[in-house]
């Protein structure tokens, strides 16, 4: 990013995230990078599931906060060596890990979260798909696609208020927030710059293959809430329409 003021912007909310909050997990931030590595190198496979679950919802969280912003973000979870160590005057941070990820991440086609095929062995909860050598992709507007994918939409869209979990739950403004992503990712294709626009063009088809009536009832009713589920998104339309602001 180029403008200083998007730059300080990027940075308060990286600052805010839960990621700082979570005790198993340490940060480090440099340029409009954010690094982060689990403390603990003795997990059990069963914990290993559950780290990968937590980590995974901490990313939703940043691309939450950054959705009414246009910012779009890549990035890889992986396992591997790394070491990091607070020396007198500066931090040193290196390890296969650290190698690993920025490799994968400067070739990646497109943007949002990618897990390497032995994390998406971990990871037990949320919707992905392969997307080229050793890589899956993990779908951040996961509660529009899970829901289908758990069986709770059975029929065309709009559901009944009583067939969905959304109202009950009071995840409205989280759902909204996956709405406007997806808006943003079809609107990037038409950008100007072609090999930009590829990477919208790979993300948004990554999405119609994994749930085409999602996306057609989205980009028919020009991202209408109401065309999904009928119920009261007011006070979720209002939180959109402050962070945009």
């Amino acid at each position: 990013m180029k403008k200083p003021e998007k730059v300080e912007a990027l940075f308060e909310i990286l600052n805010e995230c839960d990621i700082h909050s979570d005790s198993n997990y340490k940060t480090i931030v440099f340029s409009d990078t954010l690094l982060a590595y689990n403390l603990h190198s003795d997990l059990s496979p069963d914990s290993k599931v559950t780290e990968v679950m937590f980590l995974i919802e901490l990313v939703h969280d940043i691309a939450h906060r950054l959705t009414g912003l246009d910012i779009f973000f890549r990035a890889v979870i992986t396992e591997g060596e790394f070491k990091h160590t607070q020396l007198t005057n500066f931090d040193s941070y290196f390890g296969q890990a650290l190698v690993a990820t920025h490799d994968l991440e400067s070739k990646l086609p497109g943007f949002g979260l990618y897990l390497t095929d032995e994390i998406d062995l971990l990871n037990k909860y949320y919707p992905s798909t392969p997307c080229g050598s050793n890589l899956h992709f993990s779908f951040l507007a996961y509660d529009l696609l899970k829901s289908n994918m758990l069986g709770e939409f059975t029929t065309d869209y709009p559901r009944d208020p009583l067939d969905t979990m959304w109202e009950e739950a009071g995840i409205q403004e989280r759902v909204l927030f996956q709405i406007e992503y997806l808006k943003k990712i079809y609107q990037g294709k038409s950008h100007p710059k072609i090999h930009v626009r590829a990477k919208y063009d790979n993300v948004w088809a990554l999405y119609g293959e994994k749930d085409s009536l999602l996306i057609k009832t989205l980009v028919d009713s020009n991202f209408d809430p109401m065309s999904l589920c009928e119920i009261d998104w007011s006070s979720a339309q209002e939180h959109l329409k402050n962070q945009i602001n």
